[in-house]
């Protein structure tokens, strides 16, 4: 089962990546034109650490605002107590203003109270929905961090199936090899939960055959073979010592030639890389790609 620690993991480790389109897409402020870490010793005063919390300069490096972000998977009753002891610890901190933002992936509309009003004091910050935002304004990044969170998005009328298969020719196009979308692959699976896309999307991913597939075909490519794997697995299943080394002796250079096939004729079905990317994809030569390419098409006509 996964648990809400699973999605902010994803987003602890892409958030350098993609906060500055986060903020200008989705929360409506300008980029700001610097960003500086506030000390560890306030986040020690804090008794959980923000998603996102930096200090905005100006052009000149002059201290401007706090910009807190939060990223928040479930509904928060008392969300608006938690925001406003971060925004009384950095006030009292830094005598800046500091704007405040939530950030709500999850399911449905996010109905969490925003504002505080008593005699004394009267205190606000900002909700915004990721699925208010139309899915277009991922799909065309060229960070695959800001990429997956398509599967978040508004895709208004566009089927779930045809959403999935854009960002997975996506992510492959923009990744170097293959082999390095496997995290960002990982990642959408996990997402894709929060709308209930998880089946689908392994199912898509399988279709595709750019998941587990091409990550171990690429490891034959480099020096593994099929019957050392199989003999692996097979020694695991059963405990025993002596299924790898009979998957060491099965191997042979016809079955390595035939995955070599495989893949490339995978990647062109895609439609996505040219032939030079396969090659260097694959580690396989251009007249290879373009062989493969031949023996495609005539077993498609």
């Amino acid at each position: 089962m996964l648990m809400s620690h699973d999605y902010d993991r994803i987003f602890k480790e892409n958030i350098e990546e993609i906060i500055l389109p986060l903020a200008r897409k989705v929360l409506g402020i300008p980029e700001p034109a610097g960003l500086i870490e506030v000390p560890d010793d306030l986040h020690r005063t804090i008794e959980r650490r923000p998603d996102f919390l930096k200090i905005v300069t100006d052009a000149d490096g002059k201290l401007v605002q706090i910009l807190h972000i939060e990223i928040q998977t479930k509904d928060e009753r008392d969300m608006v107590y938690r925001m406003l002891e971060y925004a009384g610890l950095l006030v009292r901190r830094y005598e800046l203003p500091v704007k405040q933002f939530v950030l709500y992936i999850g399911p449905g509309q996010a109905r969490m109270r925003s504002e505080l009003a008593h005699t004394h004091l009267q205190f606000r910050f900002f909700v915004h929905n990721l699925s208010d935002i139309p899915f277009t304004e991922f799909l065309d990044s060229d960070k695959p961090e800001e990429l997956v969170l398509a599967i978040l998005a508004n895709r208004g009328a566009l089927p779930p199936e045809e959403l999935i298969d854009r960002v997975l020719q996506r992510l492959v196009a923009i990744s170097p090899k293959p082999i390095d979308a496997e995290k960002f692959l990982r990642q959408l699976e996990i997402l894709s939960r929060l709308r209930d896309l998880q089946e689908l999307t392994i199912e898509r991913i399988e279709n595709m055959a750019i998941h587990l597939d091409l990550e171990t075909d690429i490891r034959y490519m480099q020096g593994e073979r099929k019957g050392l794997i199989a003999g692996m697995k097979e020694g695991w299943r059963e405990g025993r010592q002596d299924g790898l080394q009979e998957g060491r002796q099965e191997g042979r250079q016809e079955a390595q030639h035939e995955l070599q096939f495989s893949v490339v004729k995978k990647l062109i079905q895609l439609g996505v890389l040219s032939d030079e990317q396969i090659a260097t994809s694959t580690g396989v030569s251009i007249d290879f790609v373009k062989q493969a390419r031949l023996l495609s098409s005539g077993s498609n006509s």
